[in-house]
């Protein structure tokens, strides 16, 4: 993210309020295309519901390695982003997985389908 725009955030309400209607217009803008972080409670929220997952036996593993990752790259970076990227992925994951285990018992052909990379984006 530009400085610019990092800058932009960190406004405060009366400085908005100083600022002409285009800048605040852009203010407005940067700030609705963050996404909302999530609650410091998730990731703990998130593990149980994984250990309680059918798939608990590798997806509680896979997200204590993505966890550890995202914890270093954020100890280098000093952001929570990385942490914030892995508990959306995973809760995605969570979310997506009883359609997928229906669409596998339906006995659709998938063969012409895509990669789950390519669907849900690369790990971080």
């Amino acid at each position: 993210m530009p400085t610019r725009a990092i800058n932009a955030l960190a406004v405060t309400r009366p400085t908005a309020l100083a600022l002409g209607r285009s800048a605040k217009a852009r203010l407005v803008r940067l700030q609705a295309g963050r996404a909302a972080s999530p609650a410091p409670a998730a990731p703990a929220q998130l593990l149980a519901q994984l250990r309680a997952d059918r798939r608990a036996e590798t997806w509680a593993p896979a997200f204590g390695q993505d966890w550890a990752r995202a914890l270093d790259d954020a100890r280098h970076s000093y952001s929570f982003a990385p942490l914030s990227n892995v508990v959306r992925t995973w809760q995605a994951r969570l979310a997506a997985a009883p359609a997928i285990d229906a669409f596998a018992a339906s006995g659709c052909d998938d063969t012409d389908g895509i990669a789950s990379a390519d669907a849900l984006g690369a790990r971080p």
